[in-house]
């Protein structure tokens, strides 16, 4: 039996089919939460369509919220990893400045707000991005 590939940029899967195996192949975003004196606190897998303080509650992690619309910067992440991973405006535009980098990458992300570049969950490479807590 030949190798036969099978891609669906609507499912975002890859299916190998190579010896009457099936393998799926999807690329992964890690995010690596660490803590304000920078010691790794928990690792998760992202999701499209949810933010960072979401998705780091699914998993038990506190990023402390308060407004919940990108206002008061109380969830407020530094970006040490993954800067072009990241969209600091995937579910609202902050109302309060954060720093980029040159490339316009964020440094700093309200985790309420901020989500993933979707376009990574389809490249099929894996990513990883490390934040920061704040408070």
């Amino acid at each position: 039996m030949g190798d036969n590939t099978i891609q669906s940029s609507e499912q975002n899967w890859t299916t190998i089919q190579n010896n009457d195996t099936l393998k799926t192949k999807q690329g992964v975003i890690t995010v690596i939460i660490k803590d304000p004196q920078w010691n790794e606190i928990w690792q998760f897998a992202a999701e499209n369509g949810k933010n960072i303080a979401e998705l780091a509650a699914m998993h038990g992690i506190d990023i402390p919220v308060s407004c919940g619309a990108g206002v008061c910067g109380v969830c407020l992440c530094k970006v040490e990893d993954g800067k072009d991973t990241v969209k600091w405006d995937a579910f609202n535009s902050p109302l309060m400045p954060l720093k980029s980098d040159e490339k316009w990458n964020p440094e700093e992300v309200l985790a309420c707000i901020a989500g993933f570049n979707s376009e990574k969950f389809d490249d099929w490479e894996d990513h990883t991005v490390v934040l920061q807590r704040t408070y």
